[in-house]
């Protein structure tokens, strides 16, 4: 989460920085607010997918301590 957090301060800044720039500042802040969304949803997306890998192989280990073969 902190590392989201930087990354949402430093898109911050860098859209106001680049605000001053751009014909229209309020529509470029909508769209890095936009695009910070977006990689906050894919970060918590692969976040998901890093738990759901790290269950299946802590599965798979309880099962091999057991005597089982995996896949079954």
């Amino acid at each position: 989460m902190k590392v989201l957090s930087t990354i949402a301060v430093l898109a911050i800044a860098t859209a106001l920085g680049a605000c001053s720039k751009k014909d229209n500042p309020a529509n470029q802040a909508a769209e890095d607010i936009k695009a910070m969304g977006e990689q906050r949803d894919k970060a918590q997306e692969a976040v998901k997918e890093l738990e759901a890998s790290q269950q299946k192989a802590a599965e798979a280990a309880t099962k091999a301590a057991d005597g089982e073969e995996p896949g079954r």
